[in-house]
C-alpha cells in the first residue's frame, strides 16, 4: 500500500520536523497517557439559517498517533497542555475527533480550553 506509507512517512516527517508537543490525554474512565501531539486548531460554524445568525467557533486540535492512546476519544476525556486543560469537545454536532489520514494511523483531537 504505498499511499499508507507515503501518508504515514509525511505524518513521521512533520512530527519530527514540529518536535511534537508533550500532552497528557486524561481518560474520563480513569487513567492517563502522555505523548507527543501536532497542535493545530480547526474553525467551525454554527449558526440559525432561520434567524440569519452565524458563529464562528475554533477549537484547540492535537493530532496524535491512534497507537499511542489507549482509547479513542469519548465525551468528558481532557488533555492537559502547557498548564491548561481542555476538554474533548462536542459542540454544535461535530466529532469528537477526525482520522487525519487514509489508513487512520494518526487522529486529530477537537477540544476547547477550560483553563
Amino acid at each position: 500500500m504505498p499511499f499508507e506509507k507515503a501518508t504515514k512517512a509525511l505524518f513521521n516527517r512533520v512530527h519530527a520536523i514540529s518536535g511534537g508537543e508533550k500532552i497528557t490525554y486524561n481518560y474520563a474512565s480513569g487513567g492517563s497517557d502522555t505523548l507527543d501531539a501536532i497542535i493545530g486548531s480547526t474553525d467551525f460554524t454554527q449558526g440559525n439559517q432561520m434567524m440569519g445568525q452565524t458563529f464562528l467557533l475554533t477549537s484547540h486540535d492535537f493530532t496524535v498517533r491512534v497507537s499511542d492512546l489507549s482509547a479513542l476519544p469519548e465525551r468528558g476525556d481532557s488533555i492537559f497542555f502547557k498548564g491548561k486543560t481542555y476538554t474533548v469537545m462536542i459542540d454544535s454536532g461535530s466529532a469528537m475527533y477526525r482520522f487525519s489520514d487514509y489508513s487512520r494511523q494518526n487522529i486529530r483531537i477537537h477540544t476547547k480550553e477550560l483553563t
